[in-house]
């Protein structure tokens, strides 16, 4: 699957498994989430941000520290590039 729809379902069901506590399970779907979204959002998208934080999570609940720290840079480098230049930080 490869539709915002699918995009969207997955991050869901992560989020639930996350939240029953299999992160790795949770990784994998969020990483499905941030790859269908990476192939819509080419320039960047907030919702693209947003499954990058959330696969973030999943790798620092799996234990992948440094990973997850990267992950999380790619969010706030797209979240800033993608802030408007009047809106305050």
């Amino acid at each position: 699957p490869t539709s915002l729809g699918a995009a969207a379902a997955s991050a869901n069901l992560a989020q639930c498994l996350l939240d029953m506590g299999d992160a790795t399970g949770a990784r994998e779907l969020f990483q499905s989430a941030v790859d269908i979204r990476r192939a819509q959002y080419r320039g960047g998208h907030p919702l693209l941000a947003a499954a990058l934080v959330a696969l973030a999570q999943a790798q620092l609940a799996a234990g992948d520290a440094e990973t997850a720290l990267a992950t999380a840079r790619q969010a706030v480098d797209m979240y800033e590039a993608l802030r408007k230049p009047e809106e305050p930080e």
